[in-house]
């Protein structure tokens, strides 16, 4: 539903829809389901106390504490997308556009539609009704044992026992810096490379094509030009020169040896000659070389030495004697990479700059659109990231409410970015379109962990150490369920034929998996180490007195027969509430 929406109102506001734009259904299963989770666990959380509320109570008790957990996901998610969609690249644009649109609608029928089916869900299950045969109630239903052992509350049980000792903390920190120093020196020895022929799948016609085409027909190098427009060739012509010797200069290790092509040089000798000019006459120092002389010698070179020249003369349709274009064919040396050509490309542009004209020169050749596109595209995912970035601090420091805890986030979410980047390189993979886009969307899917942990520990009280056990065991299983939820939606893409589909399941992969380390490993020690106090009081927590309606919501109802959730780790008690607390029914108690 939130997909369809999402597509019918992107194509409603004009934004285009591409291929790429058909991994959308993928990322958005991935990222959706994972608040649905947390809505359940919420349920499966409540405190004896809310148990004993109505039904209504209960989901609005559930919604209190899963709604700002989904809130703050939702909307970082949301803001994150929408930094994405302000980059120059049009395919990245709309694609963030549709996804954040995506998120929007996913998160409203999340907390409407979902909710209201899991309602009239338990409704079922607390009648005793049938899953299927909704309408026959059955009367000697009694639960399956295997369906009261929480397996992955039991392993956060375990799991939270190891993060809170002293050797675990050692073993995670020192982990986590392996990681990231390996991560950080990938990022850093990331190259830039992109090939159009890498968008096509393997076995097709054309790729099959390109590829014995480069094989037995291999290209000598990039071929480009300078263009000069109309130009006042009579004051221009010394810099042109001067522009021309300098391009002579990268001859060998940008250009191929002899490839410059101009009729710079060959004019100025021809004119030379041919009108016998000499001393403060001679080109192209004459201060006093004028248009009319240049149009005057240019024809008469263009129909006699310089012919060959010819072809790279444009004249003006009104104006035939004017020349209005012109061209200095050169020939790069064949790189193997793009971020080579990138500095081939560059070094010419610069010797272009150094000189002023009366009008514009340009360099232009057909490599250099791919190559400016990448150039575009490197400066663009470092902007949106960093912008990413504080988007996601600012969520965060909105909706937890907690400096420090936002830091936290934000620490955390970076190095699952730097680690993604990092050993996507080990991976074989390169800075390039596809690279830049899916990065850019991940980095909203990499704070969905550390978010969950870190608004519940704001909510927990006790000691550092307690308030992470609380937190892992009540929101640890949601977010690795999430998680593994998530992997399970692309990890069919593994095996696709299609460049842009298998770098989209290499970096949500990664994403994934460090994220989920991160989240749910590294944070958790973090947070019983140097954790902000929490929001809530002692006194927040004290017990009330148990509705004497317990027995019948508990005892009478096998639908609701379910133990509560596994103890949360105990503190010792207040006096004050010690002596309020009340005497459980003989089960519970138990």
């Amino acid at each position: 539903m939130g997909i369809g929406a999402s597509y019918g109102l992107s194509q409603l506001l004009g934004f285009f829809f591409t291929g790429l734009h058909g991994i959308l259904p993928f990322l958005m299963l991935g990222v959706g389901i994972d608040d649905m989770f947390v809505i359940m666990q919420a349920w499966e959380n409540l405190e004896e106390e809310e148990r004993l509320k109505s039904f209504q109570e209960r989901f609005g008790a559930t919604m209190r504490h899963a709604g700002v957990a989904v809130t703050i996901t939702s909307i970082t998610d949301f803001l994150a997308f929408l930094t994405g969609a302000t980059t120059v690249i049009p395919a990245l644009a709309s694609f963030c556009v549709y996804s954040a649109f995506g998120i929007l609608f996913i998160y409203f029928f999340q907390v409407t539609f979902f909710l209201a089916w899991f309602s009239l869900d338990q409704r079922r299950v607390e009648d005793v009704r049938d899953g299927i045969i909704c309408c026959w109630k059955k009367k000697d239903w009694e639960p399956s044992q295997c369906s009261q052992f929480d397996i992955l509350g039991y392993m956060f049980t375990k799991l939270v026992v190891v993060l809170d000792s002293i050797p675990g903390k050692v073993v995670v920190i020192l982990l986590t810096a392996l990681l990231f120093g390996l991560g950080l020196y990938g990022t850093i020895t990331l190259e830039t490379d992109f090939d159009y022929a890498d968008w096509l799948e393997d076995g097709t016609y054309l790729k099959t094509y390109l590829a014995e085409n480069t094989k037995h027909f291999p290209a000598n190098g990039d071929s480009a030009g300078v263009y000069t427009t109309a130009l006042d060739y009579g004051k221009d012509l010394k810099n042109l020169n001067a522009m021309i010797n300098d391009l002579k200069s990268l001859e060998g290790n940008n250009l191929q040896t002899n490839s410059i092509d101009s009729w710079v040089q060959p004019f100025i000798d021809s004119t030379n000659t041919q009108n016998n000019l000499s001393g403060a006459d001679l080109l192209p120092d004459n201060p006093n070389y004028a248009e009319a002389n240049f149009t005057k010698h240019i024809g008469e070179f263009l129909n006699g030495p310089g012919k060959m020249y010819s072809s790279n003369f444009e004249y003006n349709k009104e104006n035939p004697t004017q020349v209005s274009l012109t061209k200095i064919k050169y020939t790069h040396i064949l790189f193997d990479k793009t971020a080579k050509k990138l500095d081939a490309m560059n070094d010419v542009f610069d010797v272009v700059r150094k000189y002023s004209f009366t009008n514009k020169v340009f360099a232009y050749g057909e490599s250099y659109a791919n190559n400016l596109t990448i150039e575009i595209i490197t400066a663009e995912l470092i902007r949106n990231i960093l912008i990413s970035l504080c988007v996601i601090f600012l969520c965060s420091l909105f909706l937890i409410a907690d400096i420090f805890a936002a830091l936290l986030v934000l620490v955390v979410v970076t190095i699952t970015v730097v680690n993604v980047a990092g050993y996507c390189n080990f991976w074989g993979l390169t800075v390039d379109t596809t690279f830049a886009i899916f990065v850019t969307i991940s980095i909203g899917l990499c704070v969905d962990y550390s978010a969950h942990v870190a608004h519940g520990f704001m909510t927990e009280t006790g000691t550092r150490g307690e308030r992470m056990k609380n937190t892992m065991i009540k929101i640890g299983p949601a977010v690795l369920n999430g998680g593994i939820s998530t992997f399970i939606a692309f990890v069919l893409l593994a095996g696709s034929s299609s460049k842009v589909f298998f770098t989209f399941f290499q970096i949500f992969f990664l994403v994934v998996w460090f994220g989920l380390f991160h989240g749910l490993i590294f944070l958790p020690v973090l947070l019983s180490l140097i954790g902000p106090a929490s929001h809530r009081t002692e006194e927040a927590f004290g017990h009330k007195n148990l509705d004497s309606s317990w027995e019948g919501n508990g005892k009478e109802n096998k639908g609701f027969e379910k133990n509560p959730p596994l103890a949360i780790i105990s503190r010792t008690p207040t006096p004050t509430e010690a002596n309020n607390t009340p005497t459980l029914p003989g089960e519970i108690q138990e």
